[in-house]
């Protein structure tokens, strides 16, 4: 495994970075995360994301109350697809951060059935005036 390059360190940040906040958005059971290397496991960062069961266990002490009254349901898929989640926005991350303009048109406008057209110089989409922020 060759030494870890600026562009790799930045896109090692940024896929660990998605695990990490989506996992913690979500409320799962989390560790830490790195993108310091480590050559003899050959990888270039990890996040830990605790298994569902971890989530649940932690989940229902701390939410004991509110599951007791009714107010909030603790179900184990939650956990599951929470984790799953949580696994996939690594990669998501690296899409949404690093792709090129066309590429993430492309990746935006293919799930919303969204036409690809490019937009007019004179539509308020252009200069930005329309848009919102998350």
């Amino acid at each position: 495994m060759q030494r870890v390059s600026r562009k790799q360190l930045q896109t090692t940040a940024i896929h660990e970075a998605g695990h990490a906040v989506i996992a913690r958005v979500l409320g799962l059971s989390c560790g830490i995360a790195t993108i310091v290397p480590n050559y003899e496991e050959m990888e270039w960062g990890h996040a830990i994301v605790h298994d569902p069961l971890t989530t649940l266990t932690a989940w229902h002490l701390r939410l004991r109350e509110q599951y007791e009254q009714g107010v909030c349901d603790l179900k184990d898929r939650s956990a599951w697809r929470g984790f799953i989640l949580a696994k996939m926005a690594g990669a998501e991350a690296e899409n949404v951060t690093l792709a090129s303009a066309t590429a993430a048109t492309a990746t935006i406008a293919a799930p919303l059935n969204m036409s690809s057209t490019p937009v007019s110089r004179n539509s308020p989409w252009r200069n930005g005036s329309d848009t919102s922020r998350a």
